[in-house]
């Protein structure tokens, strides 16, 4: 409960007599909570101009039903007409005469016929259907859908793939802005629990890990290239590559320190 500029925890009970008829909830006590910042957090998963919260991921809940409801349908077809059924024409079911020689049946009447009848499709245009609904509904959430194996790219170079996946990558930097706040919220909260109060009141900044793999030999190369034109230093390219500069410069040093000298050519 707020209270001015503070916070106040309230405890209520509810004693058995109000479970049964009227409310019985009783306010036993309260405390007030010390800290700066409140003990609520809150902030919307994809914000939205109608909605405090914002809105969820299966915004189109018609498209989803409309995916299960074909799903639904193929299974059924499968189920009743994937097995083959037997069929006889020019007999009576009388006529046939089963033997022990591996359920074999004998049919007197040399015209009579007997074979499988078979689905005529293998449900191709309905499959396609499905496939065609179930992308429409991760495009809408903008999720991107490989065809193909990985193997497909072996050979594409990683802008290649960043701009394949452009949509889901825009989408995934958006759900990181409206996380951001929060996470930076409950951080702040977490260090003032553990007394670190001044880290508490200080900026936290929140480092995302990239979205999709990265090649490692293409990333160093490019590296190299910008440090051969002077527009890169080392503590900046070994921070891009996820290294605590002031801890491997210190270790290059002691290593320089330690690695012998090689005698010059002619001494003694």
């Amino acid at each position: 409960m707020r209270d001015g500029d503070g916070w106040r925890i309230c405890d209520w009970r509810r004693d058995g007599e109000g479970q049964r008829g009227a409310s019985g909830w009783t306010r036993r006590g309260e405390t007030a909570w010390p800290y700066a910042h409140g003990p609520l957090v809150d902030w919307p998963h994809d914000t939205a101009t109608d909605a405090y919260y914002g809105v969820g991921e299966a915004v189109n809940l018609a498209l989803n039903d409309r995916v299960n409801k074909v799903a639904g349908d193929i299974a059924r077809i499968l189920r009743f007409h994937a097995s083959p059924r037997t069929v006889g024409i020019g007999f009576e079911a009388g006529d046939v005469t089963p033997t022990a020689i591996d359920t074999f049946w004998t049919i007197a009447n040399p015209e009579a016929k007997v074979f499988n009848l078979e689905m005529s499709s293998d449900l191709a245009s309905s499959m396609s259907f499905l496939d065609f609904c179930a992308r429409s509904f991760l495009a809408e959430r903008r999720v991107v859908m490989l065809r193909g194996e990985l193997t497909d790219l072996r050979h594409v170079t990683n802008l290649g793939i960043r701009a394949l996946f452009m949509d889901q990558i825009g989408r995934t930097l958006e759900l990181r802005r409206n996380y951001e706040a929060g996470i930076a919220a409950l951080c702040r909260r977490m260090l003032a629990l553990g007394g670190f109060l001044d880290a508490a009141e200080g900026h936290i900044a929140l480092n995302w890990p990239d979205a999709l793999p990265v090649d490692t030999g293409e990333a160093v190369a490019v590296l190299e290239r910008e440090r051969a034109l002077g527009i890169l230093s080392k503590e900046t390219a070994a921070r891009a590559r996820g290294y605590d500069w002031q801890v491997e410069k210190e270790r290059l040093e002691g290593e320089a320190q330690t690695t012998p000298t090689s005698p010059r050519r002619g001494s003694a």
